[in-house]
């Protein structure tokens, strides 16, 4: 994950999600704060549970996503074949909401 970069508030309806953090530091928001996740940390996002993360550092972080169960592959499939948004937030929103409702995942502005 670059420097500043992560994805909108977002909800999976169809699996859980979690995070290994290998390099660098993310910081996690959810319903209970924020968390500032360094190597070595493992996160659970259970199914439904509104959350985004982003990079607040300069250094770039990497990480191990894992889905349980399968079947949310093609959604980043789909989005690595979009064009970079024009800097309106609300077009790129759309996009990514209309790629997630085939997969169960809803993206919010907030």
């Amino acid at each position: 994950m670059p420097p500043g970069g992560g994805p909108p508030s977002h909800i999976q309806t169809r699996e859980e999600e979690a995070f290994y953090i290998l390099e660098g530091q993310l910081t996690f928001y959810g319903r209970e704060g924020e968390i500032t996740a360094g190597p070595g940390t493992y996160l659970n996002i259970p199914k439904g549970a509104k959350h985004r993360f982003r990079n607040n550092t300069a250094r770039t972080a990497r990480m191990l996503f894992f889905f349980a169960p399968a079947g949310i592959e093609g959604l980043f499939d789909e989005f690595s074949a979009l064009d970079k948004p024009n800097g309106e937030p609300a077009e790129a929103l759309g996009a990514l909401n209309a790629i997630g409702e085939k997969y169960g995942v809803q993206y919010f502005a907030d």
